[in-house]
């Protein structure tokens, strides 16, 4: 055995923990979407306090932001999020105000409690731009009904109005990357299972070299096996040089 497979053996150990990986922290932000065409939104404001972030090795990072987020408006990007691979997004809510018009010219005004947002999917961060998309389905159809042109019909917490639209913001949340920054949503998922190569960030489980591949697809190296190696490595490496050794020296008569 070479020195070189020798040091080969010691690079396959490098195996970061679950839910850590080397690679560029990204940054997740909050956007309205669904908005219908029959309505006009002036205003979206989401009351986060805090996000959490699950890796798929158990672990939760807690972010605290109490912060009241625009929808409409262009991303700040207010969490950071490390490099890595993770599981889960939860997103504790303090309330959600939506105001507007319809096209027929009913204003609107919503002041709601949505629970909080729950997305559980595999993806991957080294450098990318996240977008938790809050669906905003306002049915303008109803409103209309509630009330006629130049009107406004607004409608509280504990109005069924407002709880049905808070409901359908809950669970059609969902999570995306902005490649460009602008706001929106890519059209590629976001979903990737865990060690799955993804063109969006540049990752993959091709980075590990295909020589410190195990029968089951891990990278990381048993310690018995590897100083099992190591020793026979040794052993061969010493019989070797001392059978040079022996041959090459003169031997008297």
């Amino acid at each position: 055995m070479t020195p070189v497979l020798l040091l080969s053996l010691f690079a396959c150990t490098g195996d970061p923990a679950s839910g850590t990986a080397v690679g560029n922290p990204g940054k997740l932000d909050f956007t309205g979407t669904d908005v219908p065409d029959d309505v006009v939104l002036a205003g979206a404001v989401l009351d986060v306090a805090a996000v959490e972030l699950g890796t798929c090795g158990g672990d939760v990072e807690r972010i605290v932001l109490g912060l009241e987020l625009d929808l409409l408006a262009a991303p700040t990007w207010p969490v950071q999020v490390e490099a890595g691979e993770y599981c889960s997004v939860v997103a504790e809510l303090d309330g959600l105000d939506i105001a507007g018009v319809t096209t027929d010219g009913t204003g609107f005004g919503f002041a709601m409690s949505p629970d909080d947002l729950v997305l559980e999917q595999g993806f991957q961060v080294d450098g990318d731009q996240l977008l938790v998309g809050v669906p905003l389905p306002v049915d303008a159809a109803l409103i209309e009904e509630l009330g006629g042109e130049g009107e406004e019909v607004d409608f509280g917490g504990d109005d069924q109005e407002a709880q049905d639209l808070a409901q359908d913001i809950s669970s059609g949340a969902t999570l995306g990357r902005d490649t460009d920054g602008d706001g929106q949503i890519d059209s590629d998922p976001v979903s990737v299972a865990p060690g799955e190569s993804t063109e969006a960030t540049g990752t993959s489980a091709d980075s590990a070299s295909s020589g410190c591949q195990s029968a089951s697809g891990s990278t990381r190296s048993s310690p018995l096996l590897l100083w099992g190696l190591l020793a026979l490595g040794w052993l061969s490496f010493s019989r070797d040089r001392r059978r040079r050794s022996e041959t090459s020296w003169p031997h008297g008569e």
